[in-house]
């Protein structure tokens, strides 16, 4: 199966791309990351920056995406989150296993400032 159109138009879900999961079209952002993010408390400018290949358009109509399927997109937030990811890892994992798995909090870093020799090269500076 291939790509499959959401009724959002810049929203779509790929076999293979993002675990399947809906991401905005032509990249690998998926909408649970976007609707992270604003709920974090980043704006639509942020997420800009932090993505500059991505318009207001598609941030939008990912949020819109977000609210029209809440529940589903909040458990994959949560899946997603520390939390999620370390009751999945309890889950999954041996004791012995688990002893040597070092868990840890990452607070939001915009991309730009995480990387900004990426940027410097797309801006051609």
């Amino acid at each position: 199966p291939g790509t499959i159109q959401t009724e959002h138009p810049h929203i779509i879900m790929t076999p293979g791309y993002v675990g399947g999961k809906p991401r905005i079209a032509g990249t690998r952002i998926a909408v649970w990351l976007v609707a992270r993010n604003n709920l974090s408390g980043a704006s639509i400018h942020e997420m800009m920056e932090d993505w500059p290949h991505v318009n207001q358009a598609q941030l939008f109509d990912a949020l819109s995406y977000y609210y029209d399927h809440k529940e589903e997109t909040d458990q994959l937030i949560y899946e997603n989150s520390y939390e999620g990811s370390r009751k999945w890892m309890e889950a999954m994992l041996t004791p012995e296993q688990l002893a040597h798995v070092e868990f840890e909090r990452v607070e939001r870093v915009p991309l730009r400032e995480r990387f900004p020799e990426r940027f410097e090269l797309a801006n051609g500076t």
